[in-house]
This record gives structure tokens, sequence and C-alpha cells, in this order.
């Protein structure tokens, strides 16, 4: 990390995300005396990285498909900025929001920690949920990854506490809130 910064982790939430062209990696660094996060981006084979002005507050970083911007949240939103530096974009607000996915045809997905995957166009608005968890035996849907044909989406259901199903992975579609147990 950079001199007067340590990695971030801010468990289970990762503080490092690798661009998809594999150039890049982004990641948070926490300063080592304010303890506050901001966004770092490197090239993998660079050795300085750059700070990402305006990012205080973030976690969780992940991509744009083309690797131009970069995601990640921060308080009670899901942010986006350009690889290059400038000003972050607000995308939406949301009600806590843990690792996010990026389509090409700009889709973001993103869990909340509780509920369903929410889904939002990566240029802003208003997130509505794409899987449909049963409360009864279902905590949460987290942790959505994007598959190859940017329509299907891998993520983990959560199992309640008390008598639910195990958590497991389950393959999700942005046509349909039905999910198929993997």
């Amino acid at each position: 990390p950079p001199e007067g910064t340590k990695i971030a982790y801010p468990h289970p939430i990762p503080s490092v995300a690798v661009s998809p062209d594999g150039r890049m990696m982004a990641f948070v660094a926490a300063d080592s005396k304010s303890g506050d996060n901001s966004l770092y981006v490197e090239a993998m084979n660079g050795t300085v990285a750059q700070h990402m002005d305006n990012t205080s507050g973030a976690f969780g970083p992940f991509w744009s498909p083309d690797s131009k911007f970069i995601g990640y949240f921060s308080s009670d939103k899901v942010m986006r900025i350009p690889v290059t530096g400038g000003t972050p974009q607000t995308v939406c607000e949301i009600k806590g929001g843990v690792l996010g996915t990026w389509e090409p045809g700009g889709v973001i997905l993103f869990g909340q920690g509780l509920g369903p995957v929410m889904r939002v166009s990566a240029e802003g608005g208003k997130p509505t949920a794409v899987t449909a968890p049963d409360e009864k035996k279902h905590l949460a849907d987290v942790a959505p990854d994007f598959l190859p044909d940017g329509k299907h989406f891998l993520f983990l259901r959560e199992s309640t506490q008390a008598g639910g199903e195990p958590a497991a992975v389950y393959v999700g579609s942005l046509d349909s809130s039905e999910a198929k147990l993997l």
C-alpha cells in the first residue's frame, strides 16, 4: 500500500479488485492515522498507486466490463469513478451494499446484506430486486457475479439462523426472479 496507509479489510468485503483486462487493480487503503478508507488504482506492472480523490469511506471495489470505471460502495450509496480520476458519481442510494458486479449492457448488481440482489443502471436510477429469497428460509442473496453471457449471474443465498436451508450458490437471470440451485 502507499506510504502512510494500510490495506483495509472490512470483512467480509474484498478490498482489492483486478480489472477485466488484467492490467490494473483497484484497492481500498486506510489512512494509518485517521483510519479513513479511500480508493486507489495501480497498474499490475507498476509500483505507484494513484489515489482516487473524493472517495473517502470507499469499500468493495468492482470494475466496469471495459475497465474504464470502478464501482464501489460508500456510506449508503453505490458510486462510480473513471479509472483516470475525476469526480465520483452516485449511481444510487441503498440500504447497505456489499459486493457488486457490472455487465457490458450497463447493469450493476449488488447484494445488500439482507434481502434480494438488487439491479440498477450504471448510469444511475432506482434499484430494483432481481432475486426473491423466501424470507422464512433465507436471510439474504449476496455476492452476485455475472457469467460471460451478461444475462445470468451466480450469487450466494444465505440461510436464516433458525431452521433455514443451508447457504448455497444459485444461478439467477436478469429476465426472471427465479433462481436455480447449483
